[in-house]
């Protein structure tokens, strides 16, 4: 995590562009980790001016966007895990957050909690959860979100960390 954390700021910094950025990091991850170890990034440029989001996905769940009408849909584009292909290249695409939109980025740890009769809470729940709250502040949502979680997994332990993190446009 140390190795893959100080390679992406060098290269955030020398590569603007999302993809530029993974496929490098990519590289230089395959050239300095043991052939078992890789991670997964989904990595996002917000321009605060234009609302645009330039994105590139290397294996991470796809976010979930969530339109301020209701719709809802997952970012297309992915790729694979860094540090699996020694050269891989990783593809992006740009959205635009309108007003009352929300961004969904989320570790699998969110989706595959599990309850005690080893049911997954999904993407399909936390899809559903995000639409009926989606007129509540990002910060509301979140806590939302994990509360939904914990109170659908009464006692049953989890064994993978929990990242959710909401981008929404006032």
């Amino acid at each position: 995590m140390a190795n893959l954390q100080a390679t992406i700021r060098t290269e955030a910094f020398l590569l603007p562009q999302p993809c530029e950025c993974l496929n490098r990091t990519n590289f230089v991850l395959y050239q300095n980790t043991e052939a078992n170890k890789f991670a997964t990034l989904f990595y996002a440029v917000l321009n605060t001016k234009t609302h645009n989001i330039c994105y590139s996905n290397a294996g991470h769940n796809r976010p979930l966007l969530v339109r301020s009408s209701g719709k809802k849909n997952e970012l297309k584009t992915a790729g694979v895990v860094l540090s699996m292909l020694e050269n891989f290249n990783y593809s992006e695409d740009e959205i635009t957050i309108n007003p009352g939109d929300l961004l969904i980025i989320y570790s699998d740890g969110i989706t595959e909690s599990l309850n005690e009769n080893d049911e997954e809470y999904g993407e399909e729940r936390l899809g559903e959860l995000a639409i009926r709250l989606k007129d509540k502040s990002a910060r509301d949502l979140v806590d939302q979100v994990i509360d939904n979680i914990n109170e659908f997994s009464g006692k049953q332990p989890q064994f993978d960390d929990m990242t959710l993190m909401v981008i929404k446009r006032e």
